[in-house]
């Protein structure tokens, strides 16, 4: 059932709710609010959308009541270390990359060079070759979510497969996963049917997108190799699945170009589900704009939820310009939102560098719009550095003070109704409230910048409330809310008084290293300070700074664990750093990912010459690159196993299947590899 919704001019509200105005006399609230509160230009409310509550970590039950983690490109194992801080951050679900085998049969590489393969698939099985690890390790990692309380959900890609590597055409690798469908291209895809545009429901449903080959999803033996994908994930205890490209998958009111794929897919996954595990899944598509030639979001939101993507772009760009909050206040398909997946930046907008540049304090300012809403679930795209490798975590945004404590108000507070006023100078104020239980709280964001609050609320008792992010007080005094600035202009405001978690910052997350090596430590909210201990040993005590030294003894390698203590409240975090040998005549990089699962070559090159190939040394995870003769700079490549020294040309660049940054030659630096 829809929910009530209400939206509200100026002219519209003021009559019929009396919101204070300062050219108003006839208000309803406090005369004494009129001359110290802005006007609100425009308003919104919602009644409260029934749900499926928390569970005993305070996380949603079901995954479009709670926030989501895109954990991008994390392999299954690294997850899997991280569930604690993810679940103590308030994600009730976590989204892997594709599970499919790709044509690519590395295990190693940046994301930058390897991150779209994932979306080139051969086969309708779990991948057992690639960067996020095995489906034992899914496996491993669905038990250990559940015990935390966290869904797991899949990226599915079913609407094309992968090209060859002259980027037309079918992958060979197609034949060796399935044989059947590559013995007959004509019947399994869609031929000779041009690009994919929002011209027609044929360019829709049946193009090639970025020139991959187009499956012919009408066809019953696809749709039965996609229940059996889907099926082998619910018994490695997935708990629902993200369909890429699902805008072009045609659906049953597509015409002559409709059938019957949603239905059979997704009733014979969720027949399995139910009946085999007592497991209820979560489905959403991928629409990208609009579903294209005047097609029905309906079409697709009868069967799951689906991204809304033009909503998400405006909660970004309002959250540096107040004239885009007012778009900022609704959906584009959903009255209420609860078929509609919100995020602030996806992995394609960052991967073609839309949102990369964004800063991070816009992105949480958008979040916190975002993420504070009724209905919509919201999934926060955990960004990468610019050197991270497949598999491993990148940046530590997704647990930012203020991304935590606006998940655990979206948890909090999932069903309760909403009041969204947007006040004169920037300020998004979201008041959610439930008088019958006496839950009352906001998300304030201030567009800005950060200044001291003195805003009309139309919701929030008169009272005392504090800000969950900065731990500073707010009142509640005849209709108006105030209190003093944080610097993030981001506030999560309710009753309870905050418990503020120490946060942790080191200099480096890992490092590989000569002789000695320095990490600085620091801690905020952490007044009872910090401990460092090495190798299990305590080592330094501290107020709330500290610089380590590494490598005054002989350990090979150091487990730096960090601890900041607040009261009866403490964190912890390890890291780990290396102490390797210095060879002379070699430059090292350290850090591969699989020394043993490729062969690993050096391209040595002197600055403005041609370059040639060298062999390296490998000992552990460390490549040694021989550099005499004067070189100036070097790149490691991986191949296949088995390509040998002796294949290797100047045309050998294009077999490659991974390789890292160029690096100028110094001895006396050691450089991270992402292969």
């Amino acid at each position: 059932m829809k929910n009530k919704y209400l939206f509200l001019g100026v002219a519209a509200f003021l009559a019929l709710s009396g919101c204070v105005d300062n050219s108003s006399s006839s208000t309803s609230a406090p005369t004494s609010a009129t001359t110290s509160v802005a006007p609100q230009v425009s308003y919104i409310e919602r009644d409260a959308i029934s749900n499926l509550g928390v569970n005993s970590h305070g996380l949603a039950n079901d995954v479009q009541d709670g926030v989501i983690l895109h954990a991008w490109n994390w392999s299954y194992k690294t997850i899997k270390e991280n569930l604690r801080a993810i679940a103590n951050a308030g994600y009730s679900t976590i989204q892997t990359s594709p599970v499919q085998q790709s044509k690519s049969t590395s295990t190693t590489g940046s994301w930058s060079s390897s991150w779209a393969m994932l979306y080139q698939p051969v086969s309708f099985s779990i991948a057992e070759t690639s960067w996020l690890g095995t489906k034992a390790e899914l496996m491993d990692l669905c038990a250990a979510a559940e015990e935390y309380g966290i869904k797991i959900i899949c990226d599915i890609v079913v609407n094309h497969m992968a090209n060859d590597n002259t980027g037309k055409g079918y992958s060979e690798r197609i034949g060796e996963y399935e044989p059947k469908i590559y013995g007959d291209l004509e019947t399994y895809f869609h031929q000779n049917n041009g690009s994919t545009n929002d011209n027609s429901i044929k360019a829709v449903t049946q193009g090639s997108l970025s020139s991959l080959p187009d499956l012919n999803t009408a066809n019953t033996y696809i749709q039965s190799r996609v229940i059996s994908l889907l099926k082998e994930c619910v018994d490695c205890g997935v708990d629902g699945f993200r369909f890429d490209a699902a805008k072009h998958i045609e659906t049953d009111e597509d015409g002559e170009y409709a059938s019957l794929f949603w239905q059979n897919v997704l009733g014979a996954t969720t027949e399995y589900a139910k009946t085999t595990y007592n497991n209820s899944l979560y489905y959403y598509g991928e629409i990208l704009n609009t579903p294209g030639a005047n097609r029905s979001y309906d079409s697709y939101t009868k069967y799951m939820s689906v991204t809304d993507n033009r909503a998400s772009s405006n909660y970004l760009s309002s959250a540096s310009s107040p004239n885009g909050l007012k778009s900022a206040l609704n959906y584009y398909f959903s009255e209420d939102g609860k078929d509609a997946v919100l995020w602030v930046e996806s992995h394609d907008t960052f991967a073609d560098g839309s949102t990369k540049s964004i800063s991070v304090d816009k992105i949480n300012k958008a979040w916190a719009i975002e993420a504070s809403r009724s209905g919509s679930t919201a999934l926060y795209f955990a960004r990468p550095e610019a050197n991270t490798a497949m598999g491993d975590v990148g940046t530590t945004y997704w647990k930012n003070p203020e991304v935590k404590a606006v998940n655990k108000f979206h948890n909090k507070f999932m069903n309760t109704k909403e009041a969204i006023s947007i006040q004169t100078g920037g300020n998004f104020l979201n008041e959610r409230y439930d008088e019958t239980n006496n839950l009352y709280g906001a998300v304030l964001v201030q567009t800005l910048g950060s200044l001291n609050v003195n805003l009309q609320v139309k919701h929030l008792p008169d009272g005392k409330y504090y800000d969950q992010i900065s731990g500073n007080e707010f009142n509640v005094e005849n209709g108006v809310l105030k209190g003093d600035k944080n610097s993030l202009g981001i506030y999560v405001i309710t009753s309870d008084v905050p418990v503020i978690e120490p946060t942790i910052s080191v200099s480096s997350r890992t490092g590989y290293f000569y002789d000695t090596y320095k990490v600085n430590v620091s801690a905020n909210n952490a007044p009872d300070g910090i401990d460092v201990s090495i190798n299990g040993e305590l080592n330094e005590s501290s107020s709330s700074k500290v610089e380590v030294t590494l490598g005054n003894d002989s350990s090979s390698e150091y487990v730096v664990t960090i601890t900041a203590k607040s009261g009866d409240v403490e964190v912890s975090e390890t890291y780990k750093y290396y102490k390797i040998e210095k060879k002379a005549g070699y430059v090292a990089c350290a850090g591969l990912k699989d020394p043993t699962g490729c062969e690993i070559y050096a391209w040595v090159w002197k600055t403005g010459e041609e370059g040639h190939w060298e062999r390296v040394i490998i000992e552990g995870n460390v490549a040694y690159v021989k550099v005499e003769g004067g070189y100036d700079n070097y790149l490691l490549a991986s191949f296949p196993i088995g390509y040998g020294f002796e294949n290797l040309n100047s045309n050998s660049w294009n077999s490659k299947i991974g390789q890292t940054s160029d690096y100028k030659v110094n001895e006396d630096k050691i450089e991270n590899s992402t292969i």
